[in-house]
């Protein structure tokens, strides 16, 4: 079973982390100006999130603006904490988290390849295609907006790839820490967006 990082691979690692911080690049650059102006949902979001830190509101699931998962903004609430009530500390939530879906995907791809059998000794060539994978979400339109926009659907990628990974490593090894894992990560997905409940 392969790690998420394999020393016979450092190469991988170093491409990774310049995947990643290209990543980083393209959701953090002027993330207060653009785009300009907040949409109607994230200054709603915001509205809950500052409510949230005043201690005036913490359900746990917010019934106005059609209904919300809570997870998100309570991270919102978190980055309102540590920056202020600004468009920044609401949109540097989705960033991060999609910076950090990066990794999580190039994670899941090598260690589904890697539980191949006929992938015995092809450490190099699956870090690649991995590599690959992990590029496309890093440079991806999609992804890239919805990670400059203050929206709880940015949660759902990376908490399903996570649910995906535990639960294809407990299929294959058979281990009740996977499962555990992976249940867990799917009941965190249900407190982020609506379109979690379409998960195994």
């Amino acid at each position: 079973m392969a790690r998420w990082f394999d020393p016979r691979a450092a190469p991988a690692f170093y491409l990774l982390l310049l995947i990643t911080s290209t990543a980083a690049l393209l959701r953090l650059w002027q993330l207060d100006l653009l785009p300009p102006g907040l949409f109607f949902d994230e200054a709603y979001n915001g509205l809950d999130a500052r409510a949230v830190v005043e201690g005036t509101s913490r359900p746990i699931y917010f019934a106005a603006n059609n209904g919300r998962e809570p997870f998100y903004l309570y991270l919102q609430a978190l980055a309102i904490v540590l920056l202020g009530p600004t468009p920044y500390a609401l949109r540097i939530t989705s960033a991060l988290i999609g910076i950090v879906t990066v990794p999580v995907i190039y994670w899941l791809v090598r260690t589904v390849l890697a539980s191949d059998d006929h992938t015995e000794g092809r450490a190099p060539a699956l870090s690649w295609v991995a590599l690959i994978a992990a590029t496309a979400v890093a440079v991806s339109f999609w992804q890239v907006s919805i990670s400059r926009l203050a929206f709880r659907a940015i949660l759902l990628a990376p908490l399903s790839a996570l649910a995906m990974l535990f639960l294809w490593r407990a299929w294959v090894r058979n281990r009740r820490a996977d499962y555990a894992w992976a249940g867990f990560w799917v009941a965190l997905a249900l407190y982020t967006y609506t379109a979690a409940r379409a998960l195994p």
